[in-house]
């Protein structure tokens, strides 16, 4: 361009406005079509092609593969027995010995096998699996038998019996009166509390304080005392207590002390409580209750710690071994003191809504009715106490043999003379059709 050009084109210009319709962009290349939209933004290309590039090279690498190669092989008695050959360390390893005969090994996701196995105490489908490297084994989907975890509700003799009773299902309790879900975590084995014993040392006999002075599985209602139970601890059995102030380690056996040098869990040893009428009696050790259906109740005697009652049954949920899972999360009830409006009642109902919310298909519910509603539901009619306590927002005195708990019959209701139903059975009678519902049993 000439120096006559340039004068006559600066004679012409104008100053615009920065803030003004063509202030500068500050985008170093950008194409638009015909209606301005953006179609090409450089800076925004330079951004994305980052991205781009990772996952370019994440693609490059090669995709990881099951390292395990399963098969069988007959033992000495005959019967088939499951290997993995390990591609990756190149070792053998055994997985199953025994009396039955383990058959159709296969790789499932990455460090798993599956395989099916004709076992008399067996797994739906005969499915089992195990993980590597450790190869652990247990029922793929949880085993056809009833465990129960919680406090008095399900202590209470009456409602596993009558579910066992509608299942045919083998049932534990594992219940007891009082019980945090805390205390009730611990002893299923998600939770474990940590402790010292005094000098370091578990003496050769007798018992031995520890610290920190918490009550861990032995914590009930308010912190009371409460009784001893068998555990492990430092690998050494022996009996857990506490007694309102401070926990104890009492060994079974006397032996050669023992230097503990860092804070160490107490195991409980899963053991039953109460009796479950032909079910396990109380006293009965089982401890692959976490591959059985599992039926939780562990909030009502620290209500007011939502959190952690949610934390434990997290913990509780997850502990459950098989892959798939069948448990049932259970809804708290209200006392007959605590009506629509009251501290506690409040608390039930935020707790119920927070199991809901964090086990949708677990939450022992139906058509949106759920355990708590449907009790209520069986309220008598002709019972002016029953109409009362359902206007209050509470249970029907006729199922409760006190103001909180299920009848264990119907000549034990509160108010016999109008009670249809014993309480437990109730409640008994709709955990089997939402299990029922689920296909777990007949």
């Amino acid at each position: 361009m000439d120096k006559t050009n340039l004068e006559v084109l600066s004679g012409t210009t104008e100053f615009s406005s920065a803030s003004g319709e063509y202030e500068l962009n500050p985008a170093r290349y950008v194409i638009l079509d015909e209606n301005k939209n953006i179609q090409f933004d450089l800076d925004e290309y330079i951004q994305r092609s980052i991205g781009w590039q990772q996952a370019y090279l994440f693609s490059l690498q090669p995709p990881k593969v099951n390292p395990y190669a399963p098969f069988t092989q007959i033992d000495a008695s005959g019967k088939s027995q499951v290997r993995v050959y390990d591609t990756e360390n190149k070792k053998e390893i055994a997985i199953t010995s025994g009396n039955s005969n383990e058959t159709n090994p296969r790789p499932d996701i990455l460090n798993r096998i599956v395989w099916t196995s004709d076992r008399a105490d067996n797994a739906p489908g005969g499915l089992f699996y195990a993980d590597g490297p450790d190869f652990k084994e247990y029922p793929y989907v949880a085993r056809p038998k009833i465990v129960g975890w919680g406090h008095s509700f399900m202590e209470n003799g009456r409602f596993l019996s009558r579910l066992a009773q509608l299942t045919g299902l083998y049932t534990y309790n594992f219940g007891k009166s009082g019980l945090t879900s805390e205390g009730i975590a611990s002893r299923q084995g998600a939770v474990r509390t940590f402790y010292m014993p005094a000098g370091g040392v578990i003496p050769a006999s007798g018992a031995v304080t520890l610290s920190p002075a918490k009550p861990g599985p032995n914590r009930i209602f308010g912190n009371a005392a409460a009784a001893s139970i068998a555990c492990s601890f430092a690998g050494i059995d022996g009996m857990f207590g506490w007694d309102g102030t401070n926990a104890t380690f009492t060994r079974t056996a006397a032996g050669a002390a023992v230097t503990v040098s860092a804070p160490t869990p107490v195991i409980v040893y899963p053991v039953t409580g109460f009796s479950v009428t032909n079910g396990a009696p109380a006293g009965t050790r089982y401890d692959q209750h976490d591959q059985c259906i599992n039926l939780l109740w562990p909030g009502r005697n620290n209500i007011s710690e939502i959190d952690l009652i949610i934390s434990n049954t997290l913990a509780m949920v997850s502990w459950l071994k098989s892959v798939g899972k069948r448990f049932v999360i259970l809804p708290e009830f209200p006392s007959g003191t605590e009506p629509t409006g009251s501290t506690n009642n409040n608390y039930v109902r935020i707790l119920n809504n927070l199991y809901k919310q964090n086990f949708p298909d677990n939450y022992c519910q139906i058509n949106g009715v759920d355990l708590l509603q449907n009790f209520m539901n069986h309220y008598n009619p002709a019972s002016p106490g029953d109409i009362e306590d359902i206007n209050n927002g509470v249970t029907p005195r006729s199922l409760r043999y006190d103001n909180l708990h299920p009848s264990q019959s119907i000549s034990g209701s509160v108010t016999p003379e109008y009670a249809l139903y014993a309480g437990a059975d109730v409640n008994a009678e709709f955990v089997y059709n939402f299990m029922k519902l689920k296909g777990w049993v007949l």
